[in-house]
């Protein structure tokens, strides 16, 4: 498995996410959505750190008063996250 497949995937899902946040704001554009992974990459593809780089997506509304740099983590993710809701 090289490195480009690798990279050429994670672009292939990037933009099927992209299309889907799309489609689900069509019918709730205040929906909160959060997509995460169990494991990512980091940017000098150092397979052995990958776990502390984890995909973490979360689009909020607007009128939520939260702090985007307080979500680090997939646990502080759903701790902030219902802070919103």
């Amino acid at each position: 498995f090289k490195i480009n497949d690798y990279k050429l995937s994670s672009l292939c899902v990037l933009k099927k996410i992209s299309e889907f946040i799309r489609y689900i704001e069509k019918f709730d554009n205040n929906a909160v959505i959060i997509i995460q992974g169990d494991h990512g990459f980091s940017e000098n593809n150092d397979f052995s750190r990958r776990d502390k780089y984890i995909f973490n997506l979360v689009k909020i509304p607007s009128n939520c008063n939260l702090s985007l740099k307080s979500i680090t983590n997939n646990i502080n993710t759903f701790k902030n996250i219902l802070k919103c809701i």
